[in-house]
């Protein structure tokens, strides 16, 4: 698939989601697609052409400053969220922070989240 028919996927994407975090399950391999891109940019092999035109659409170069926050820093996300909306996050409106929330709930379920942890998530709202 050429570049610029990957390009335009990803600003449907975004013209339809809002921004370009696009998850793994998602549309056809895009999540790959943009994977390669930022390896091509940390590589230096990336166009300055081709870069403008991701910055343009929002993409974020380091996500791993974003996957890898500490759970203290999503409990604080999560309660600043609920705080705000009075309603937990759907996916459509963070996901990132939907996704830690239904990890926390799987973990949960399987008797893997550590009382502490269980009691901070209650203590922002019982219904996570």
């Amino acid at each position: 698939v050429q570049w610029e028919t990957r390009c335009e996927a990803l600003e449907a994407y975004v013209k339809t989601r809002g921004h370009c975090r696009v998850r793994e399950d998602e549309e056809d391999g895009l999540y790959f697609w943009l994977l390669d891109q930022r390896k091509a940019k940390r590589d230096g092999k990336l166009s300055k052409e081709r870069e403008t035109a991701l910055d343009a659409l929002g993409v974020e170069w380091d996500v791993r400053s974003t996957v890898h926050k500490s759970w203290e820093d999503r409990l604080s996300a999560m309660r600043s969220f609920y705080e705000t909306r009075g309603a937990l996050p759907r996916s459509s409106e963070d996901d990132a922070l939907f996704q830690w929330i239904r990890q926390q709930r799987r973990r949960f379920e399987k008797g893997e989240l550590e009382l502490e942890r269980v009691e901070a998530l209650d203590g922002v709202c019982v219904e996570w």
